[in-house]
């Protein structure tokens, strides 16, 4: 990227106005290096074009042909050339829009004259793959064809009888026929629209009156650059009009995600100027505003340094809107951000010395932050209040010099007067306000930022916590976790490795170094802090940043972003997901759906973050709205009275139908300023949708009948709580009715009147919300159920005497135990906090309007969190599992189940009988118990799968694969148009998102259990010793080698040619303390690397015994006794690949062990049958398959119904390929993924690969026949061809069916025998969760030929 391309594009992008969203990327542009010279005779060329008497172009046809050099024949399509299909009716207006012209897409030039022949090597970035090959690359539609002058942004009737804008009308062609560019053309203006499929529209417009003066030159180039016939058709495919459009499209997140930082380091900035202004004002007498700050709860202090910057986020962006007074004289020279950092520019240009003693500019902001929240008359100029938690100045009183409680001094000129804002100088205001406002060199324009992006920065800034540190200081690793010399200096060697590596997200090479560096710098706390601040993350020049002083306040990740981070969800994936899941119900009201129809539609996002699927929700209804005003003739009127109708009708979905709940009070904030910037309303408060986007746990909180039962399990109802809360809810509905009615009316009284409506909603449920909290709170207060039902029922008798007015006291007792469940955990209770969409009374717009007691939410949308079972617990607390398995009891027993599936049943409970859900999901969740308990449950509750993508990236950096599902429910699934996976129409999509009908579960049999096994686990690394360290222990004292016993990992059998070991583990399984005493060096090796974090396992056996493994596997040693040899598996695996080692090793917790020596099970299990039904009924790691024993083992029919039977066919096979399976191995040093990895390589031609191919499938076909199944054709075992790619599948797809019907045949014969259910002893722990400890680390070989200890561990058979 030069520097002269990136000037040239940034000086045309601005002079190209107006610039709707994001349409080039400066980076893009600049990357591909196309920036000409300007050259003055294409000037002379461009004014050939023009009417000699106006600025206009006379022929769009002729400019194209003659001027952009579409001159051969099928360049230039005109309208009579031009299918039928590529045009759009408007039903609503009555319209037909058919293009003008469209460019064909060619070749027009041979191979030999391509000038950009060198960048084809390239391959094409990923949405240039992904195009659609239409044969037309764009649509050219020419307004003066119609002989008047029309106005691109204006609706107009000339055209057609739609009364439409012609931009707005062109977009909905372009979407229509699936060509994504345009360029519209009204004689004095030609508009480059970009409307990719699934995508937010952004356009770009060249005035002629700028194009043909010297001043416009560098426009007119980049127009011929960009739309030159040379690169339509001699262009590689990136660098084409197209490519370059999708790829700055696709760089889109890359800019939010660099801004995100900038604006991180912009919070830093700001911090530090508090952390400085405290140290001049926190002097003698003067109140000491930070002390308090700092130790209020709710990290207080960050969220108002936070909301600082939000503020100028936010208003910014206004700015650049125009939704802020900027064109009036008084604002922009007193008020506004652009004057006052003009300003400070040209202080810090002029004076850079004595910015940091000048001050005066954060008082301004603190003036601008006022007039934003209370409103401003001074004489022409007017703003009105806007107020919202925001901008409010008591929410943080610190800001303005205040203490916690403080009331804002406002009428009071005295108490104004003794008001000191914190000193905070102008350089560190100067230096916030360059961070947001320059972005790659340039002054950054929030036009062309989508407001999805805005709210993504303010969630990049979630988080963090204050910290102030109490020795030096550096930054470390891919989390930023700031790490205190002293702190790290006082950890042992083993829980410093554990801290750098799980903590900071170190990878072994600097956890080593650091290790190092805190020996050699010894109590040199300043030594040690410059070696730690090398492997700080950023750049080299910037590592100031990421060193602090002892005393400094920091910045520190919390535990929940260091685990899950932040990922930009861009509107590519936003508006596809809500665009799905409203075609159903619109749909469902009919072809003439009115606005009224349409506005009665509840759409809600149960984890709405900073609101980005409730603003793909309004634009999406509010089109469909103008769209129905159009076809009742009302949209004229509604421009009239309105002006522009889109936005008004947005207001009125944000008022009316969207829905939104977030359990982080910030994030709720920022959703309800996202839906005011995409309203765009210059009157209407930040608190217009107060009533309905609300902080709280979705997953925590009662119904109806929970509530009037007193339980969160009802077993009938309190008759007294029914009462309350029957009184409470007519109140509140008739209310809340009222405040609804309000939505089109935008003046300051009607706003006046809904914040009235709605205090006294609130009023109005107080009570009930009071006895639901002490509800929930029982719950939590309690570890065991009997416990719980004994503080339930002392806080139902308080109930009833507060209700019943016997005991005053009785009501404050109630009241404290509400709010402090509401202080722990935010329980949001549905029914009660939007009560106009749960009364028994609403009719079902999706059923005619009737009322039927059954008509709820009508769509859920959303990307909730994904959390596995240890995260939960660790971000909730424990007792959050027991509630989510007390609300849906078939849980238990499934506590693998993500806390995504939960968000699934929370949807289908607040879906009513009919409507639709469309949410981002974990990939796993089509698996193993997040299926079974999330999607299945849903399917068997009458709900269908009409699309669903099964696995996909996430769209942006972050290494995320998500699971895109769609389901209907009632009515809509009869409507639902016919199932779509994975972009391809299927006649049926089940719960593992898979083409087939869904099936019965298959049923675990008998004769499988106490045959698969999940290793032990030693929970203290120390526990391991390498074989060097073997050898050094057997030397020191000869008794240890009876304790020391060989230890196996996943990681070494799969990598291991020879499937040796290549550590031992000390074995004090059966020793007591006194007696594992007698060994005193491994002893020692305890005490010092595994004692200290035993002792704080809050697992009462770990610690306990924590001379022990952790987990010994008793029951799996026990099925062992008596065989030499068992079948193992590595539990998490990208090949399915069993062995067999010897039985007396200890096996660590990453693999699976079956009690099976013979080689028959061997045949089965390592073949074609038994793989596919793993994948099937297990879960994925990434892109690696999580075997699970309880799934796809003890449901697995094998050929006998006893596991153990020997079939000699099987023998035979099984020993043939296992034998030559590890010749093969030994002869290239090669383990089993390696050698899996060349078997299924169709490159390699390897003479013992293609026996080895051959083999396995002459064992599938051994297998086969054991079955009886030998009519199933066997597919070559390594696929070259699409053609043997479709033979698997069939293949796997017949397998699959024959073992389900299988697995039932015998589930029903075990019923039959009555052996079914008998489990004996058995299984095993399931797979450890993702935030399990995992098993130390195997060592580095030490060379190619390493081969461990082959004569001390047996043979391979």
């Amino acid at each position: 990227m030069k520097d002269r391309d990136v000037l040239f594009h940034k000086k045309w992008l601005g002079l190209a106005q107006p610039i709707e969203g994001l349409v080039f990327s400066v980076p893009v542009l600049a990357d591909a290096q196309i920036a000409p010279e300007e050259r003055a005779e294409l000037s002379i060329a461009f004014a050939a074009q023009l009417d000699p008497e106006s600025p206009r172009i006379r022929s769009l046809e002729a400019f194209f042909r003659d001027f952009l050099g579409y001159a051969q024949p099928g360049m230039l399509v005109p309208r009579a050339g031009l299918p039928e299909t590529l045009s759009f009716y408007a039903a609503e207006g009555g319209q037909e829009i058919r293009p003008s012209f469209a460019l064909g897409r060619g070749p027009f030039v041979a191979a030999e004259d391509d000038p950009f022949a060198a960048f084809d090597e390239s391959p094409p970035s990923p949405a240039q793959a992904n195009a659609p090959a239409t044969p037309y690359g764009a649509l050219l539609w020419d307004l003066t064809e119609s002989g008047a002058d029309i106005d691109l942004d204006e609706p107009e009737a000339i055209t057609g009888p739609w009364r439409y804008p012609p931009t707005a009308k062109f977009e909905r062609l372009l979407r229509h026929v699936g060509i994504p560019i345009g360029l519209l053309f009204n004689g004095k203006h030609l508009r480059l629209v970009y409307a990719p499929i699934g995508e937010s529209t952004g356009h770009l417009t060249f005035r002629v009156e700028h194009l043909r003066g010297p001043e416009g030159r560098p426009l007119l180039t980049a127009l011929d650059l960009l739309l030159q016939a040379r690169r339509a058709y001699s262009a590689s495919a990136e660098f084409t009009l197209e490519g370059l459009l999708a790829e700055s499209r696709r760089r889109q997140a890359d800019v939010t995600e660099e801004l995100a930082k900038q604006v991180f380091e912009a919070v830093e900035i700001l911090l530090a100027g508090f952390e400085a202004a405290c140290s001049r004002d926190c002097i003698g007498d003067r109140v000491d505003w930070l002390r308090p700050a700092l130790e209020t709860e709710g990290d207080h202090f960050y969220q108002g340094v936070l909301s600082v910057v939000l503020r100028l986020v936010f208003l910014l962006y206004a700015e650049d809107q125009s939704l802020l007074p900027v064109e009036h004289s008084t604002y922009a020279e007193h008020l506004s951000l652009a004057g006052l950092y003009a300003r400070l520019s040209h202080d810090a240009g002029a004076f850079p010395e004595s910015m940091h003693h000048r001050f005066g500019a954060y008082g301004l902001l603190l003036a601008l932050f006022r007039a934003v929240f209370f409103g401003v008359k001074h004489g022409t100029l007017e703003l009105p209040p806007r107020r919202g938690r925001l901008f409010d100045p008591n929410t943080y009183p610190f800001l303005e010099g205040g203490l916690p409680g403080w009331t804002a001094a406002v009428t009071d000129p005295a108490a104004r007067a003794e008001a000191r804002p914190p000193s905070l100088d102008d350089g560190t205001i100067y230096r916030v306000l360059h961070r947001l406002m320059v972005f790659g060199g340039q002054r950054l324009s929030y036009r062309t930022l989508d407001v999805v992006q805005i709210g993504s920065v303010y969630e990049s800034l979630m988080g963090f916590h204050v910290l102030r540190v109490e020795s030096p200081a550096a930054r470390l690793g891919k989390h930023g976790v700031w790490v205190e010399t002293t702190a790290l200096r006082a950890m042992s060697p083993t829980d410093r490795a554990r801290f750098l590596k799980e903590t900071c997200g170190l990878h072994p090479g600097p956890v080593g170094a650091i290790e190092k560096a805190v020996k050699e710098a010894g109590k040199d706390d300043h030594a040690l802090a410059e070696a730690l601040s090398a492997h700080s993350a950023g750049r080299r020049d910037d590592v100031l940043r990421h060193r602090a002083a002892s005393g400094r306040l920091v910045l520190q990740p919390g535990e929940e972003r260091r685990r899950t981070g932040t990922h930009y969800t861009p509107p590519s994936l936003t508006v596809k997901v809500v665009r799905r899941t409203l075609e159903p119900l619109l749909a469902c009201l009919g072809a003439e759906r009115t606005p009224e129809q349409i506005l009665q539609l509840k759409i809600c996002d149960p984890a709405m973050g900073s609101g980005a699927f409730l603003v793909a929700a309004c634009h999406e209804l509010a089109s469909e709205i103008v769209a129905a005003w159009t076809r009742q003739g009302e949209l004229a009127r509604m421009i009239e009275l309105f002006g522009d109708a889109h936005l008004h009708a947005r207001r009125l979905v944000a008022q009316r139908c969207l829905y939104g709940v977030d359990k982080n009070p910030a994030a709720v904030e920022l959703a309800k300023l996202s839906l005011w910037l995409v309203t765009m309303s210059r009157t209407l408060p930040f608190t217009f949708v107060d009533h309905a986007l609300r902080h709280g746990d979705s997953l925590v909180g009662l119904d109806f009948k929970q509530i009037e039962a007193f339980h969160w399990a009802p077993p009938g109802q309190v008759e007294m709580v029914r009462l309350i809360l029957r009184d409470a809810l007519d109140q509140a509905v008739e209310l809340r009715q009222q405040l609804l009615a309000l939505a089109d009316h935008e003046d300051p009284a009607s706003q006046a009147e809904k914040r009235r409506l709605f205090d006294f909603s609130q009023q109005a449920i107080e009570r009930v919300r009071i006895v639901a909290d002490a509800c929930v709170g029982a719950f939590f207060s309690e570890e065991k159920d009997a416990a719980r039902e004994k503080e339930r029922k002392r806080r139902l008798a308080l109930v009833e005497a507060w209700v019943g007015k016997e005991n005053e006291d009785a009501g404050g007792e109630l009241a404290a135990l509400a709010g402090e469940a509401r202080a722990k955990l935010s329980p949001f209770h549905w029914w009660i906090e939007f009560p106009e969409v749960f009364f028994e009374a609403r009719p079902d717009p999706l059923d005619g309007g009737r009322v039927t007691g059954a008509a709820l939410m009508e769509a859920v949308v959303g990307n909730p969190p994904f959390a596995g079972k240890n995260t939960i617990s660790e971000s909730s607390g424990e007792r959050m599992l027991d509630w989510l398995m007390a609300l849906h009891p078939d849980v238990k027993g499934r506590p693998n189940t993500d806390l995504c599936a939960y968000f699934f049943r929370r949807a289908a409970i607040l879906i009513g009988a009919h409507g639709t859900l469309g949410l981002v999901a974990t990939n796993t969740i089509a698996q193993g118990d997040s299926r079974l308990m999330g999607v299945k449950a849903l399917m068997q509750r009458g709900a269908m799968i009409y699309e669903a993508q099964s696995s996909m990236p996430w769209p942006g950096k972050a290494a995320v694969s998500v699971s895109l599902i769609h389901m209907a429910f009632g009515r809509v699934a009869g409507i639902a148009t016919a199932p779509v996976l994975d972009g391809h129409p299927v006649a049926f999509i089940d719960s593992r998102l898979t083409p087939r009908r869904e099936r019965d579960e298959a049923v675990a049999l008998a004769a499988n259990a106490d045959l698969a096994f999940m290793g032990g686990k030693l929970v203290g690394a120390g526990l391991a010793v390498t074989l060097a360290e073997y050898d050094e222990l057997v030397r020191a004292d000869r008794s240890n080698k009876t304790v020391l016993r060989p230890y196996l990992g996943g990681e070494e059998v799969n990598s291991n040619s020879t499937g040796a070991f290549e550590r031992y583990m000390i074995d004090f399984t059966t020793k007591t303390l006194e007696e594992a005493r007698q060994w005193p060096l491994l002893m020692r090796i305890i005490e010092e690397k595994v004692r200290p974090a035993r002792e704080r396992d809050k697992r009462g056996t770990y610690k306990t015994y924590w001379w022990r493994p952790g987990e010994n596997a008793g029951a799996l040693y026990a099925a062992l006794k008596g065989k030499s040899m068992c079948l193992v598996a590595a539990n998490v695996t990208k090949h399915l690949m069993f062995s067999f080692r010897p039985t007396s090793w200890f096996f660590s917790q990453t693999l699976y062990v079956f009690p099976l020596d013979i080689a028959s099970a061997f045949a089965v299990l390592q073949s074609r049958i038994h793989e596919p039904w793993a994948r099937l009924l297990s879960s994925s790691l990434e892109d690696r398959l999580r075997y699970s024993g309880s799934d796809c083992f003890e449901t697995f029919p094998f050929p006998h119904p006893d596991p153990r039977t020997v079939l000699p066919d099987l023998e035979s096979i099984g020993e043939r390929l296992y034998s030559a399976r590890a010749r093969f191995m030994v002869d290239t040093n090669q383990g089993l993924t390696k050698t899996y990895n060349a078997l299924k390589d169709p490159a390699c031609e390897d003479g013992q690969i293609l026996d080895l191919r051959r083999l396995h499938e002459d064992m599938d076909r051994a297998v086969l026949a054991a079955y009886g199944w030998s009519d199933i054709p066997v597919p070559p075992f390594c696929p070259r061809t699409a053609e043997d790619r479709e033979a698997i599948q069939a293949f796997e797809d017949e397998v699959i069916d024959r073992l389900y019907v299988l697995n039932a045949e015998r589930a029903r014969e075990e019923q039959r025998l009555g052996l079914a259910g008998k489990k004996k002893g058995r299984v095993v722990r399931e797979e450890a969760g993702a935030g399990d400890e995992a098993e130390a680390p195997a060592p580095k070989k030490a060379g190619k030929g390493k081969k461990g200890a082959p004569g001390k561990q047996g043979t391979l058979f």
